[in-house]
């Protein structure tokens, strides 16, 4: 079977490049020995690879040369050792096609066993964006990694994982030319059960980043910068060990926890660059808010800088229930205000604003 799959995907890939328009490309494996190679250069890529049982390998690159078109990639594995890795790149430009309509997709599904995944969406640092790129791993089951990195603007990266050692990380315009700002990009995580880590990076403006963790060895760290304005950024655990740490650098951003059960950790940093920006639809000041309930022993910390009075506005909030928690707050510079709810016995609250001069 694996012969007879690599012969199909050949015959389909020359008929692709010959044609010089569309290559698509069709990999079914079963078995041992499995190995998935599919290289496609052209206007418009297609593959579809599946993969059940024993040493599963796949590895995509595809490169699009019109921003008209768009490139897709699926990948399914089940079964013993997968590996999946896509690669897409887009030669395509914003400036000769305005009326842009070519997405990069790709999607990896892995059940089952050793699973690995590594998406990478995007044009090189020396070519305009294609379009849109769609990014989605599911895991379930076993030794899950997952790691998906997309450049420029108006992406979506999604990583769903289920089940024993998972470990999810994202990266969205994390590496940019400095004159390049990425913007309007989507980054969700969900991991239910087992020994949860989760991170994910954003540089740019009005990015979304979301975590939800429920169940197990939970942590989540969310970073915003370079750049960041009105961005948000939102983490939920529930159950055992939750860990939150959110960075945002930039103004107008927005950051949240909301941890459910005891001895939780959530710390946010907000640090403002520069003066605010008003007018409809812009609310004047970076936002923080920590939500911990239903346990004891939780530590939440909140850190607010701004560059002098009334350069930005600050506003950092505190809810907990139960009892032996612990909240400190630190806001320099700005307009703060802070705001703290206990309820419960033998808490902590610590309130420390500062001007600069």
């Amino acid at each position: 079977m694996k012969k007879l799959s690599f012969i199909i995907a050949a015959l389909l890939l020359f008929v692709g490049v010959s044609l010089g328009q569309t290559n698509v490309a069709n990999v079914n494996e079963s078995g041992t020995g499995q190995n998935a190679s599919i290289d496609q250069n052209g206007i418009f890529n297609k593959s579809y690879v599946i993969q059940s049982n024993l040493e599963n390998t796949a590895k995509i690159t595809q490169i699009n040369h019109n921003a008209a078109f768009s490139t897709l990639s699926e990948v399914n594995q089940s079964g013993e050792k997968n590996l999946s890795t896509i690669d897409q790149n887009s030669n395509g430009s914003l400036t000769t096609n305005p009326n842009v309509v070519g997405t990069l997709k790709a999607v990896t599904t892995q059940s089952g066993n050793l699973n690995k995944a590594l998406q990478v969406q995007g044009p090189t640092l020396t070519n305009n964006q294609q379009g849109k790129s769609l990014a989605e791993i599911v895991q379930s089951g076993n030794e899950n990694f997952a790691s998906q990195h997309q450049l420029r603007y108006a992406n979506d990266a999604k990583i769903v994982q289920s089940g024993h050692r998972n470990t999810a990380m994202q990266a969205q315009d994390a590496k940019i030319l400095p004159e390049e700002i990425g913007s309007a990009n989507i980054a969700y995580i969900e991991q239910g059960g087992s020994d949860n880590t989760a991170t994910q990076t954003q540089d740019g403006w009005a990015n979304d980043v979301k975590a939800y963790q429920a169940g197990n060895g939970n942590t989540s760290t969310q970073i915003q910068q370079d750049y960041s304005w009105k961005s948000k950024a939102d983490v939920h655990q529930s159950g055992n060990y939750n860990k939150a740490d959110q960075l945002q650098v930039g103004n107008l951003n927005s950051a949240g926890i909301n941890q459910e059960s005891g001895y939780n950790t959530a710390k946010q940093t907000q640090t403002a660059l520069g003066a605010s920006r008003g007018g409809t639809n812009y609310d004047p000041y970076n936002e923080a808010c920590i939500g911990q309930k239903g346990g004891d022993g939780n530590i939440a910390e909140q850190t607010q800088t701004s560059p002098g009075a009334g350069a930005v506005e600050n506003l950092a909030q505190i809810c907990q229930d139960g009892a032996l928690n612990y909240a400190t707050q630190v806001q320099v510079g700005g307009d703060n205000s802070s705001i703290i709810s206990q309820v419960g016995n033998g808490n902590h609250a610590v309130v420390t604003q500062l001007m600069v001069p």
